[in-house]
C-alpha cells in the first residue's frame, strides 16, 4: 500500500489528472461553436427565361444561393434558394 502513495505515482497520477483536465477542455472549446444556420426560400416565377433570369439575378445580389428548380406539368416553376 505504501508503494501507491510514493511521490513518482502521486505525479504521475496529477499528470494524468492535468492532461485529463485539459482534454475536456479542449472538447468544449471545438464543440462550443455555432452551428451555421441555413435559411431557405421557394418562389414560384413565370415560366419564361426573363421572368426566372431576373429572379435570380435579384435573390443572388441579396446573398441567396439557386439550390434547384422544381418544375411541373401543372405549376410555375419554383426556384429553391439556400444561404
Amino acid at each position: 500500500m505504501k508503494g501507491f502513495l510514493s511521490p513518482v505515482w502521486l505525479s504521475l497520477i496529477g499528470v494524468l489528472l492535468l492532461l485529463n483536465l485539459i482534454s475536456m477542455l479542449l472538447a468544449n472549446f471545438t464543440s462550443a461553436a455555432a452551428p451555421k444556420i441555413r435559411e431557405y426560400k421557394v418562389i414560384e416565377v413565370r415560366a419564361d427565361t426573363q421572368s426566372m433570369q431576373e429572379a435570380l439575378d435579384r435573390y443572388a445580389a441579396d446573398g441567396w444561393e439557386l439550390s434547384t428548380i422544381g418544375m411541373g406539368d401543372l405549376t410555375p416553376p419554383r426556384l429553391i434558394f439556400t444561404r
